[in-house]
């Protein structure tokens, strides 16, 4: 595995990361948030308890945010670069541009989703409530739509990664092996095999080459 291959596994190992900590914290959100049997009235006025789902909604929203900038990041480097795009095939160009447009979709609302609920889940004293002077409870589902859209949008971040940092075949990196048509006392022409950096075509190009030697 070379350098780029390690970078690209790595780098979708920490969006996978952020994914999940946006999942499970929008999930346990889910079950935390404030229910409408907690609302208390004061003169007249109601009054609402803070409630868990207020920290971990913030946190879902922080690491979807960060997955959506860093992956955006990443591989705007490459779209920036006129050089490197035209390393890119033209197929996951376009993979790469619907992905990217599709996720920018998905993480509005998903983040929207996440921030307004999360803020309805602070506490929300006598006269001093969520808005117009009301009490406002999150519905059911809300913090699980979230999720579910969280999940989507890391996943098509990383597609839209791997399909912008993917070459052309041509843009490889090739290596000569050099093979003799002779006999073992070195007499007779050689030839040269070029190869792309492909592990697999690697070792069955090296394959066929000991076969000529024997």
């Amino acid at each position: 595995m070379n350098h780029m291959q390690t970078t690209r596994l790595g780098f979708c190992l920490f969006l996978g990361f952020l994914g999940l900590i946006a999942l499970t914290t929008a999930i346990a959100a889910e079950f935390k948030h404030t229910q409408a049997s907690e609302v208390t009235y004061e003169h007249g006025e109601c009054t609402l308890p803070s409630s868990p789902a207020l920290a971990l909604g913030t946190a879902a929203a922080i690491a979807l945010l960060l997955a959506q900038l860093s992956s955006n990041a990443m591989g705007g480097c490459v779209c920036c670069c006129t050089r490197n795009v035209n390393k890119v095939p033209s197929r996951n160009i376009s993979i790469a541009t619907l992905s990217l447009f599709m996720s920018w979709i998905t993480f509005a609302f998903a983040f929207f989703l996440l921030v307004a609920g999360s803020s309805m889940n602070q506490r929300q004293p006598y006269k001093n409530q969520w808005i117009d002077d009301e009490c406002y409870v999150v519905k059911p589902g809300i913090f699980a739509t979230a999720a579910s859209l969280s999940l989507v949008t890391v996943m098509l971040n990383i597609i839209f990664y791997l399909a912008i940092t993917t070459k052309k075949v041509e843009d490889l990196p090739t290596f000569s092996y050099p093979v003799s048509n002779g006999h073992a006392n070195g007499g007779g022409n050689g030839h040269v095999i070029s190869v792309a950096a492909n592990p697999a075509a690697d070792d069955e190009t090296k394959d066929d080459a000991a076969r000529k030697e024997g």
